[in-house]
């Protein structure tokens, strides 16, 4: 007969032991453990550009479009834009947010520019060549323009990219494209608020839960 005695234990009491649990012939289990992260938008490096990308969909797929803030050394802004996409899911939002964003950096003759985006999905899939068909062409048209112009795309937390997130809930309300090159607009309040606390380096703390392995102790 097996008696567990797991309910007798507390993980704690396992947390830096796991390589004894041999010896006392324990089954391993888990338990989700919160972690606090320091997240914060950083300014990129010296003459280099930061362009902050989003896509939404409303009820995927449903009202949907994508949005995008291009950043300098300094933190300021040197434009913005917002695009309504009609009725998409979104990650075809995120593509094309993302095309979009690279599009304008190149009109510009924009180089060396790190890209950030919150969609891991996005993300894996730029990363690895490798997405649905019926995104075949934005993701190589992607690829191509992330090379000329010397693009690099890293994946960010929701609360370091706040500015790209504000801007994707004001396109669907808006419904309509939209550029801006400056902040100096009544209707842009909260996105300036955004990128001053963006400037001056204000962190965030973001829960995350993993999985820590402990050991239950059986016995017989």
């Amino acid at each position: 007969m097996c008696i567990s005695l797991g309910n007798c234990f507390k993980v704690e009491h396992w947390r830096g032991d796991l390589d004894k649990t041999s010896i006392f012939n324990c089954l391993l289990a888990s338990k989700l453990v919160k972690r606090c992260i320091i997240c914060s938008w950083t300014k990129p490096d010296t003459r280099r550009f930061k362009l902050n990308v989003d896509g939404s969909s409303k009820g995927n797929p449903d009202i949907s479009g994508g949005e995008g803030i291009l950043r300098n050394d300094s933190g300021d802004m040197l434009f913005a834009f917002t695009r309504d996409y009609g009725r998409h899911s979104s990650l075809l939002s995120e593509f094309r947010a993302l095309l979009e964003g690279l599009k304008v950096c190149l009109s510009y003759n924009i180089k060396g520019i790190l890209i950030e985006s919150d969609s891991k999905c996005l993300i894996n899939m730029i990363s690895t060549g490798s997405w649905p068909w019926y995104l075949s062409a934005i993701g190589e048209s992607i690829v191509t323009l992330m090379a000329s112009i010397e693009a690099v795309l890293h994946h960010v937390f929701r609360v370091s990219n706040s500015a790209a997130d504000w801007l994707a809930n004001f396109g669907v309300q808006c419904l309509h494209d939209q550029d801006f090159s400056s902040l100096e607009h009544d209707h842009l309040r909260s996105l300036c608020a955004i990128v001053k606390l963006d400037t001056d380096g204000v962190s965030f703390i973001r829960n995350r839960y993993s999985s820590l392995s402990f050991s239950v102790p059986q016995v017989m």
